[in-house]
């Protein structure tokens, strides 16, 4: 019975997730139109940027912004002296808005739908790029320009540096994963393998030769 109640209490939070994200893209997509009848889209852009790493980093604001059960008089004050000033009056008007509409929860969803749209339009595709050493500036220029081939999109790249994978680099672009370190020993292995192949056929036609 535990675990019936666990399975429906996780289905019901999938469901909500689900909805709360497909109604941030439905905000996201507002004020995306509003952006570009203002010429703000770059503007929102990099403050919605900020505004997602402060969510992220800060619980305190993440609990009062994500939290359902404090009132809304309880929120506006803070609202006010947060944003107000301290970013563009658009996007100010914007977080008032999900204030007034008790929808404030969605703000994160809403910055991450936001850059998704701007991406799609621009044309751009994001790649998380995980590599055993730091990367040469030429090397990302290589690696970018390899991308933009494959993809025929502007790849924007957020290289990190994971020693434990020994070698080679790992490349993710959203749900698929392009592991150049496997791909190489692969490639190693099956050259290895070749070399070895050659060489007991050339030793066949020498004992062949040898015995005719």
């Amino acid at each position: 019975m535990a675990d019936q109640a666990k399975d429906i209490q996780n289905s019901h939070e999938s469901t909500e997730g689900s909805v709360a994200r497909r109604l941030a893209h439905v905000y996201a997509e507002a004020l995306m139109n509003s952006a570009e009848k203002a010429g703000k889209v770059d503007t929102l852009e990099s403050e919605l940027e900020k505004l997602l790493e402060l969510l992220q980093t800060n619980p305190d604001v993440r609990k009062l912004i994500s939290t359902k059960g404090i009132e809304r008089s309880q929120r506006t004050p803070f609202v006010k002296k947060a944003f107000e000033g301290n970013v563009d009056p658009l996007l100010y008007d914007f977080i008032q808005l999900l204030n007034a509409k008790d929808r404030l929860e969605i703000l994160a969803d809403v910055s991450l739908s936001y850059r998704e749209l701007r991406d799609e339009r621009a044309h751009r595709i994001r790649v998380l790029v995980k590599s055993a050493f730091q990367m040469s500036e030429q090397q990302k220029q290589t690696l970018q320009n390899t991308l933009q081939d494959s993809f025929k999109m502007t790849p924007v790249l957020d290289v990190k540096v994971d020693p434990s994978l020994l070698g080679g680099i790992v490349v993710q672009v959203g749900d698929e994963v392009y592991d150049n370190s496997v791909l190489t020993r692969i490639k190693t292995l099956s050259n290895q393998l070749l070399s070895r192949s050659s060489y007991e056929i050339q030793i066949g036609r020498d004992r062949f030769s040898s015995t005719s």
